[in-house]
């Protein structure tokens, strides 16, 4: 049985009030350090917000 990561991650996001969830389309693990400008962004967007 192969778990979806993504739906995993959406039923754990709605339980985090003010949660945001960024899903990159590549990249490695960890992926703030395979998508570091994306990761940037996304963060500092999330901070401003």
């Amino acid at each position: 049985m192969r778990m979806d990561i993504e739906k995993v991650y959406k039923q754990l996001a709605f339980k985090i009030p003010n949660s945001q969830l960024q899903l990159f389309s590549s990249g490695g693990h960890p992926a703030m350090l395979t998508n570091a400008e994306a990761f940037f962004e996304a963060a500092k967007d999330f901070i401003n917000s």
